[in-house]
């Protein structure tokens, strides 16, 4: 489902075939044995994390995202030398737009993808003795359901072009890509079931073809690949060529750009979990800022949080100028508006803020000024001397105090 830095532009790019038509390009293709060896491993791939959405899906639990995350970030660690590790044909769509994919090698892919679906479908229904549901909930409509797997596979694009396919290695690349269905799948299962893959999709909608009929996945289909084409137009806008200079407008308007889509982002998955009422709010809201921290740090330092910029503002080192702060911060709550009209119109309401009950103001100040230092203290320290785990020790910093207070 995903495509780490160099074995994407190496091992998912072959050298073209002399063959005319595209047709007789992917039959060449297909004869090649290093292309074989992708196919194979694109097909166990998707068998596997399909299999385990399946599995999830006749077995709910709160933590079934954790579970189908899992399985797709040890997937993308192990298949991703081999293959690039789409494992999605809405992933393999933002590799073709973005150029980091050839048209005769991503349409081999996607059947690869297709007939895994195929494939899972029928192993999950015979060993597990059941059907599972493709559809918005029942709080839900469609237009709900379709934006929200649109918006959350454009996270999942870009999340997988900015950690992956950059010349710049993360080590983290395969837990960013995880972290998406981490947050997504927990914020929107209510929605829309959180598939973020047409192959998932077409696994859950034929499992229960003869109940429920058939057809939905196509719709899903097509929501989840426009959200890989965005992303693919996101990542090129963020990502120019030729990067501006330092200190220039054009560089600001990318900093601002990519605060603004993180704190979207982190704001949105907030608003869908408190109006979705799950048990794993901590941990979706946890994962959706390790993903977007991974995805925009190297763009804006991703701060996604006034608090944030503030802190790196105090410690005088130059990392922001005033004017940059306050910049940041208006295109960070930006973001935050952006997401609260977004999940009020999905989800139909809000949710308030306040003491929980039993308790009073003074105990959410002082639980808010608690967690709000030591997230700020975690971001000063790790970015300061990882270039690896700071994402993850920023994550879950959100996770420790989102149980606890």
């Amino acid at each position: 489902m995903a495509v780490p830095a160099t074995p994407v532009v190496d091992a998912a790019a072959p050298v073209a075939p002399p063959a005319n038509g595209l047709v007789a390009q992917c039959m060449v293709l297909a004869k090649d044995a290093a292309v074989q060896r992708k196919l194979v491993a694109e097909l166990i791939g998707t068998f596997v994390l399909c299999f385990t959405a399946g599995g999830n899906m006749l077995n709910p639990s709160p933590f079934g995202a954790f579970s189908i995350g899992a399985s797709l970030t040890v997937l993308v660690y192990a298949l991703g030398p081999i293959s690039g590790a789409n494992l999605n044909p809405a992933v393999s769509t933002a590799l073709l737009v973005a150029k980091k994919l050839e048209l005769p090698l991503f349409l081999l892919y996607v059947a690869s993808q297709l007939l895994a679906a195929l494939m899972a479908c029928t192993v999950f229904s015979f060993l597990l003795g059941g059907v599972s549901h493709l559809g918005p909930g029942e709080a839900s409509g469609w237009g709900s359901a379709l934006a929200v797997e649109f918006l959350y596979t454009l996270m999942l694009g870009f999340t997988v072009l900015a950690t992956a396919c950059r010349e710049e290695k993360n080590e983290y690349f395969g837990l960013a890509i995880g972290g998406v269905v981490f947050a997504g799948g927990s914020a929107v299962d209510w929605v829309s079931g959180g598939a973020l893959n047409p192959s998932v999709a077409l696994t859950l909608d034929l499992s229960s073809a003869s109940s429920d009929g058939f057809g939905s996945c196509f719709f899903y289909a097509v929501a989840q690949c426009l959200g890989g084409a965005a992303a693919a137009m996101l990542f090129v806008q963020l990502h120019p060529p030729e990067a501006p200079p330092a200190g220039s407008r054009g560089e600001l308007k990318i900093r601002l750009a990519s605060e603004l889509l993180g704190s979207f982002y982190l704001c949105f998955t907030v608003g869908l979990t408190g109006l979705g009422g799950g048990q794993a709010s901590a941990f979706a809201i946890a994962s959706a800022l390790m993903v977007m921290v991974y995805g925009t740090g190297h763009l804006s330092g991703g701060h996604l949080n006034p608090a944030v910029t503030l802190a790196f503002l105090a410690t005088e080192r130059g990392i922001v100028t005033n004017r940059q702060a306050g910049w940041y911060a208006s295109a960070q709550i930006a973001g935050g508006l952006l997401a609260s009209a977004a999940y009020s119109l999905i989800g139909g309401g809000a949710f308030p803020i306040g003491p929980g009950k039993g308790h009073g103001w003074g105990g959410v100040v002082a639980s808010e000024l608690v967690f709000t230092f030591l997230l700020c203290y975690v971001v000063l320290c790790v970015t300061s001397w990882s270039k690896q785990a700071f994402g993850l020790a920023i994550g879950w910093t959100v996770l420790a105090g989102g149980y606890a207070v």
